[in-house]
């Protein structure tokens, strides 16, 4: 008698314990910090890595470039006049992941993206090292990301200064993330999760200086303008349809090589008026004329040129 008592008593806290488990999972789901955003038809669409552009796959390319694209067919973004110039502080937010918790998405040359737009901004544009946020590979999951946004926001002032930058893989898919898209793009974090654009969107907004730019060396990474607003420019290294390319010769993104480290770093997009400064447009136009293939986009609504 005495058994089945105690198998009875064993049963009922199994009994217990396998309704309360669930319970107290969704618990802690419902009061995480950044709640998932539901999603379907979700594809993350890799960044290339190639020798060197003799091994461009043209038809990898394919559709998302029309006929005909070439170098030099575009206007000038640069106005050749410096914007209001920034008078407080400066913050970044650097991300760049090669090594995913998914190997077979690990990259070659994000970090050294991630690594060249730090000492760029401290080298050329006098950026404090306290305060650039570097999230790398690991430390880049996408809870670090957004409390690392939200810790800018809590800095930053009216008359301070905010770059984003981010180089890894993109994502498409039909995200519930409060846009008015019906399909969306997002940036893969390290535990491969996403962080939607309209997910960026809400959380840059709020946010009390009119000088922020933002660099996406990604996949796809033309959607994200819909981070647009006034006193913003936005770099995307192509189309909403295009593809993000590393190389093996340069040890970089494509884009970010031309972008920050040609363009801003070495100085070769101070052509447009040989000032002794580059501007942010400045470097997106010497990108462009370089990664032509990817069709690099910018949305800029910073009044004349943004001097970091």
């Amino acid at each position: 008698m005495r058994k089945v008592k105690i198998l009875g008593v064993i049963i009922s806290v199994l009994l217990v314990v396998s309704l309360v488990l669930p319970v107290v999972a969704y618990a802690g789901d419902s009061h995480s910090k950044h709640p998932k955003v539901r999603a379907t038809k979700v594809e993350i669409v890799k960044k290339v890595t190639l020798k060197d552009l003799s091994s461009l796959d043209k038809q990898l390319v394919g559709e998302a470039y029309p006929d005909g694209v070439q170098a030099g067919k575009w206007g000038s973004s640069a106005t050749g006049r410096i914007g209001k110039r920034v008078t407080g502080e400066r913050y970044a937010i650097v991300i760049g992941i090669a090594d995913y918790a998914d190997d077979n998405y690990d990259l070659k040359y994000c970090d050294a993206d991630a690594d060249e737009m730090r000492s760029t901004l401290e080298d050329c544009y006098g950026f404090n090292f306290a305060n650039i946020r570097m999230l790398l590979n690991g430390a880049a999951t996408r809870d670090a990301v957004l409390n690392t946004i939200a810790e800018i926001k809590g800095l930053e002032q009216r008359k301070d200064e905010v770059v984003f930058f981010f180089s890894g893989h993109g994502v498409t898919g039909i995200a519930d993330d409060g846009d008015w898209e019906l399909f969306d793009e997002a940036i893969l974090t390290h535990d491969m999760d996403y962080i939607w654009d309209g997910e960026l969107k809400d959380a840059f907004r709020g946010f009390d200086t009119s000088r922020i730019t933002f660099v996406f060396d990604c996949c796809k990474s033309g959607g994200m303008n819909d981070l647009d607003k006034f006193g913003r420019v936005i770099c995307m290294a192509t189309t909403e349809l295009g593809f993000s390319f590393e190389l093996d010769c340069l040890g970089h993104g494509i884009f970010t090589y031309y972008m920050v480290q040609q363009g801003m770093h070495a100085g070769q997009a101070d052509l447009h008026w040989a000032d002794g400064v580059v501007t942010v447009e400045e470097a997106f136009d010497y990108a462009r004329s370089h990664a032509w293939f990817q069709l690099p986009q910018i949305e800029d609504s910073f009044r004349w040129d943004l001097l970091l």
